[in-house]
């Protein structure tokens, strides 16, 4: 999973590392340097893209069902929600500049 098991890891049960803690000891171990990255940093990457391909369809299943659920609030005309880019439509009398802009 990309968090882990955090409810296993809470108990002091040991858990494989999650891919995002993962990245991130990736990152942090190699950020200032300026030498080449150590094998062990490289057999970590190999790990993490092969986790991440396996968490790729799911994450685009989700992406996917998330969208069609925001189109059905926007269908059902429901109130914007924070994460929610709405639909702006043109007024019919519109120019494309607001009567309130400034038109110096």
């Amino acid at each position: 999973t990309l968090n882990g098991d955090r409810t296993l890891s809470r108990r002091y049960e040991p858990v494989p590392l999650a891919l995002v803690s993962r990245i991130n000891i990736i990152a942090a171990a190699h950020w200032d340097s300026r030498a080449e990255v150590p094998q062990t940093l490289r057999d970590s990457w190999t790990i993490a893209e092969e986790e991440f391909r396996e968490l790729l369809p799911e994450l685009k299943g989700i992406d996917a069902d998330l969208k069609a659920l925001e189109q059905g609030l926007e269908n059902a005309g429901a109130p914007w929600t924070p994460g929610r880019i709405p639909d702006w439509p043109e007024s019919p009398e519109s120019d494309g500049v607001s009567e309130h802009s400034d038109q110096r």
